[in-house]
């Protein structure tokens, strides 16, 4: 953003603010306007005040953490619609409160996107896990020559890798 008069601000590169107004499916000068000015309505009267570059970069990131957080829900909701079963279920069938923890998967009669990327954290949150307290200690003991009793575990780390 560049300062203007009376602590105003504009949009620098009009390009990227054509591209953003693009995808939103707006005006390029609606969107500075949104990210530059204020308004109010006091007494039913419209009130515009400038933003500084400052205060109009927090709005742009305000801006674009919301976006960020309706795009991320949309597709999660979108790829759970394609998921769901073809009977449709009332809301208060289908609510859950999850509880992230390292113990690995949990084996639900139905499973979500969420569920699957909750899993995945899971899976990962637990290797490092092993690998920390179990792999790394238990090898640093072998080369100090100390005496201990191994600790058997399941390695997680095929699920994990890559193809």
């Amino acid at each position: 953003f560049g300062e203007g008069a009376n602590d105003s601000s504009f949009v620098k590169n009009k390009e990227y603010l054509a591209t953003a107004a693009s995808l939103l499916g707006l005006e390029p000068s609606m969107v500075e306007s949104f990210l530059t000015t204020n308004e109010s309505i006091t007494a039913g009267e419209v009130i515009t005040r400038n933003l500084t570059a400052e205060k109009a970069t927090m709005a742009r990131d305000a801006m674009t953490k919301t976006l960020y957080g309706r795009v991320f829900s949309w597709i999660i909701n979108r790829v759970n619609s394609l998921l769901a079963p073809q009977e449709r279920l009332q809301p208060k069938d289908y609510q859950e409160i999850g509880i992230l923890d390292i113990f690995g998967f949990e084996h639900f009669e139905k499973n979500s996107f969420e569920q699957l990327c909750i899993n995945l954290a899971n899976e990962q949150l637990q290797f490092f896990f092993n690998e920390h307290i179990f792999m790394w200690e238990q090898e640093e003991y072998r080369k100090e020559g100390i005496s201990w009793q191994e600790i058997k575990f399941v390695d997680n780390n095929p699920l994990l890798v890559r193809r």
